[in-house]
């Protein structure tokens, strides 16, 4: 029952940590250095899925190992693909490519990984290198449910981003139609809509090319 209680009280204090950073970074960094001390591991991170690119892209202690979910049949693929978790305490005779790069590059020799779940598999949860005994199916528990509150936390935040990118493209195309006179000249259009575009999109120049029929 302490142990539960326990469980319980981390829990609480991650999600609270956490759920108070808007910025998706920030909200998985501050969950992977909670999680550290709390699970006495030394390496955490996240493999967060792009539909776009098709890659599994590694934060935290595994930034810069990144998979293409297209192009590799590997442990951590399958885990992502079938949403299921992976638990190994001797990395160093997995033959898995993947795990192989863990283990030489990022000096993983044991590891759990989950599947990230919102309406479907957003992404993996990986923990490495128990600091004190090994990792067992007990440990699996308790990340299962942690894994189940970032999965949601991950869904807000990024509906958050969604909404706060959406009220700014509001706000650029209202700008733009109020600094727009009755009877308008193309470069005075063009030069609105530069100027409020370079604003709201943060870049330092905008380029419109026109064709010229004539």
């Amino acid at each position: 029952l302490i142990a539960k209680v326990k469980e319980m009280k981390a829990l609480n204090d991650i999600i609270f940590s956490a759920s108070s950073k808007v910025d998706m970074d920030d909200m998985l960094l501050t969950i992977i250095e909670k999680i550290k001390v709390i699970t006495n591991v030394s390496i955490a991170g996240f493999m967060i899925y792009d539909k776009q690119t098709n890659m599994l892209t590694g934060c935290g202690d595994i930034r810069g190992f990144n998979l293409n979910v297209l192009k590799s049949e590997d442990v951590l693929v399958k885990s992502f693909k079938n949403a299921t978790a992976f638990i190994s305490n001797e990395l160093f005779i997995e033959s898995a490519s993947d795990l192989q790069k863990l283990y030489k590059d990022y000096r993983v020799t044991s590891l759990v990984v989950l599947p990230l779940i919102e309406e479907k598999v957003s992404g993996l949860f990986v923990l490495g290198n128990k600091i004190i005994g090994k990792f067992l199916q007990a440990d699996m528990r308790f990340l299962s449910v942690l894994t189940s509150q970032v999965a949601e936390l991950i869904s807000r935040t990024r509906l958050y981003e969604q909404l706060t990118h959406r009220v700014s493209d509001l706000v650029a195309m209202r700008d733009i139609s109020n600094t727009i006179t009755t009877e308008p000249q193309l470069e005075e259009i063009i030069e609105v809509i530069a100027e409020k575009i370079v604003r709201a999109a943060e870049s330092d120049y905008i380029i419109f090319w026109f064709l010229d029929k004539t």
